[in-house]
């Protein structure tokens, strides 16, 4: 059985993909406040970022391969790092860690 915390995740990334397209959730350090993002917004927001690169690299291979029904991608921010994850009903995998 999900974790009740991915199922209202996959829910809430369903319903912004069906009102803005293929994206990704953006968690900062595990608050509960995340937010739904679109691809040309993280690369037009780390274009003069000369070290953001792979981040984008990974980020926009996650977000045109995902399954938006099924999955959600998702960017966790934290201290320790940048997390790009694609979270299921069943478990997540991460994509790329970025320090």
């Amino acid at each position: 059985m999900p974790h009740p915390d991915r199922t209202e995740l996959l829910r809430r990334a369903r319903d912004a993909y069906r009102a803005h397209g293929r994206g990704f959730i953006v968690a900062h350090d595990g608050r509960e406040e995340r937010h739904y993002g679109l691809l040309e917004e993280l690369e037009e927001n780390l274009a003069e970022e000369s070290d953001a690169r792979g981040l984008l690299i990974v980020a926009r291979k996650a977000v045109e391969g995902y399954d938006p029904e099924r999955e959600a991608v998702l960017i966790d921010s934290r201290p320790e790092g940048i997390y790009v994850l694609i979270v299921g009903e069943t478990g997540s995998r991460t994509l790329g860690e970025f320090r």
